[in-house]
């Protein structure tokens, strides 16, 4: 029941998405604060999500985030989440979810404005000129979307 529910999810958001469009300058990433240090990304490749700790498909695919920033930063891949939410409210859930990836506090929603995000989750992949690549719900991200954008991994090295 739940697989169910979520692909009606994943369709539905993808659906409603609007936003920069792909191929074309992604705005800027503007927050409130960082609930972690603030990410170093000019020049690097992004992945850009939107969620919210009340959103069921958003905590479903947390995992999927954690992932692709476990598996991806070592090409050089910044993964930045985005809530709305006050830092009482995301320091205990970002615990308990283990998230370890940058957080970003949108308390004015400049940066949702600027991605005009209609859903959520929602999430963006922007090459490292920061043109906007992929748009659309974070569990549609493959690994080709990902490895089109970053540096070959490094071959395994001989012992």
């Amino acid at each position: 029941m739940k697989k169910i529910f979520f692909a009606a999810m994943v369709a539905t958001s993808a659906c409603t998405q609007a936003g920069p469009v792909v191929n074309q300058k992604a705005p800027p990433i503007q927050v409130s604060e960082w609930l972690t240090t603030s990410p170093s990304y000019n020049g690097k490749p992004v992945l850009l999500e939107f969620w919210a700790t009340w959103c069921g498909p958003c905590r479903m695919t947390i995992p999927h985030i954690q992932e692709i920033y476990n598996t991806y930063t070592r090409r050089g891949l910044v993964v930045i989440s985005i809530t709305d939410e006050d830092r009482d409210t995301v320091t205990p859930f970002v615990e308990g979810m283990k998230m370890t990836y940058p957080i970003g506090l949108d308390l004015a929603q400049a940066a949702s404005r600027a991605y005009q995000v209609r859903a959520i989750p929602s999430a963006f992949l922007i090459d490292k000129n920061g043109v906007l690549r992929w748009s659309g719900h974070p569990a549609r991200l493959r690994p080709a979307d990902l490895d089109a954008i970053l540096p070959p991994a490094p071959a395994p090295k001989k012992s």
